[in-house]
């Protein structure tokens, strides 16, 4: 329960979990959507809507305090307004809008002053953009979503009630009984925990400052691309996929897989595809439209498509994916941080680039695994989400992102369904560049449309 509290309260708010201080600490923690809206708003009204949507969403008011001992704690004492930047322009596009968004990506957040999410609102004569810029410890792709069309219910209808949110349960006690972890990993986190807390390590936000500055000198040349289908390829899209009795995400993989083979080769790691997946309804208590980090993440390595038919390609990627995708391994990586120490957790992001010595965390980021590039793509796809009432004043017209970066991953491609799907590349130049994602996008959409009959 998250409550207001002084530092002698030894209940400051919730504790933040192991999977939420993963992120804690990291340089590139932010998560980006924008919404395209037709008709005209004003800054109070914005401002408004976002005021209701606060009191919907807990996790929008918070900050986080750390203790002496290393425990971090959401809480909502003396957290201002979130940061609401209004521009004003004739018109504006799409690369405008992509341009803001890779500044995005690159501004931090302080989490010992909170709040951790900003918003910039894009104003042109006859339409709007409302960029939301949230810290990745209390979001995922779909949680951005419901924020944006909570926000646009509110300004379409400003006498609606706000509707608050039974608060879910804590994802750590909310496990399904599947959930599990090797014996000997369990024991092995118990030595590492002892060695650990004799140390006395803690990083603070002058730690993080400089860390974080540290990483974007290195990640420099961040772009994004974005694009769309029709309305009837989508359509065409989903009905051929349910005939052929796989997913969407299957066909998806598929025909990005292939791509990634014809433009940039046979390199290993192009084979490797990285999947968030909701654990919203995977949990003992499913927690619904719930704002807060909701998502699990794991690599899945494919063979190399050796069919003629797309969809015989297809289908053996649906049943690799199917195959893969159990409880036991949705939730392994909540089971290995879940008794982590919390500063050791923390040590992964500063042992990884160098602000940090330490044996021990050395070994944790050897076991960690992120520490080249290793994944061509992670995909990331919200599935096909509900169009909010889009019949009075405003229209909701056009969805950007989620767009976030991973020095791991080559490329991060979100996937938001709409009536049309809309596609958003998040890749830095150096290590992939704008003629090869152009190709691979050409490429995929490509195979679709052959498979599809566009």
């Amino acid at each position: 329960n998250m409550k207001n509290g002084s530092s002698e309260d030894n209940h400051l708010g919730r504790k933040v979990i192991a999977v939420e201080r993963y992120f804690y600490k990291r340089p590139n923690p932010n998560v980006i959507m924008i919404g395209r809206f037709q008709g005209v708003i004003s800054e109070e009204q914005l401002k408004a809507a976002i005021s209701k949507v606060r009191k919907r969403h807990p996790l929008l008011n918070a900050r986080i305090r750390q203790e002496k001992n290393g425990d971090a704690y959401f809480i909502t004492e003396s957290v201002g307004e979130p940061w609401v930047q209004v521009i004003d322009f004739d018109s504006i596009g799409v690369d405008d809008l992509l341009g803001r968004a890779v500044k995005e990506l690159r501004t931090r957040h302080s989490t010992e002053h909170g709040p951790l999410i900003r918003f910039v609102l894009f104003r042109t004569q006859n339409g709007f953009d409302l960029l939301v810029n949230s810290h990745h410890m209390i979001c995922d792709g779909l949680s951005l979503y419901y924020l944006i069309r909570d926000i646009f219910v509110h300004l379409s209808t400003p006498d609606r009630k706000i509707v608050p949110l039974p608060e879910p349960v804590i994802v750590e006690n909310n496990l399904p009984p599947s959930a599990t972890l090797k014996n000997y990993y369990n024991k092995l986190i118990l030595r590492f925990n002892k060695s650990w807390a004799k140390k006395g390590i803690i990083f603070d936000e002058a730690d993080d400052i400089r860390l974080h500055d540290k990483f974007w000198k290195m990640e420099e040349g961040l772009n994004i691309t974005h694009w769309n289908l029709s309305e009837r390829q989508t359509s065409s899209l989903i009905q051929r996929c349910r005939k052929e009795n796989i997913s969407v995400h299957s066909a998806l993989c598929t025909a990005f897989l292939l791509a990634q083979i014809e433009v940039q080769g046979k390199e290993p790691y192009l084979r490797n595809i990285s999947m968030p997946v909701s654990i919203r309804n995977r949990l003992a208590a499913p927690v619904g439209e719930a704002f807060g980090l909701y998502f699990s993440s794991f690599k899945i390595k494919f063979k190399r498509p050796k069919e003629k038919s797309f969809w015989a390609n297809a289908l053996a990627v649906h049943e690799h994916i199917q195959q893969q995708i159990t409880d036991k391994n949705v939730f392994t990586v909540y089971m290995q941080l879940k008794d982590l120490h919390p500063t050791l957790v923390d040590s992964i992001s500063f042992t990884r680039y160098g602000e940090l010595e330490d044996k021990l965390a050395k070994r944790l980021l050897r076991l960690e695994g992120d520490y080249t590039l290793n994944t061509g793509l992670d995909l990331s796809n919200l599935g096909v989400l509900e169009m909010p009432d889009n019949r009075g004043l405003l229209i909701l017209k056009d969805i950007i992102g989620p767009c976030c970066y991973n020095e791991f991953q080559e490329k991060y491609l979100g996937v938001v369904t709409l009536g049309k799907m809309y596609f958003t590349v998040t890749y830095r130049e150096p290590v992939v560049s704008k003629s090869v994602v152009e190709s691979l996008k050409k490429v995929a959409m490509k195979h679709l449309g052959e498979a599809v009959g566009w």
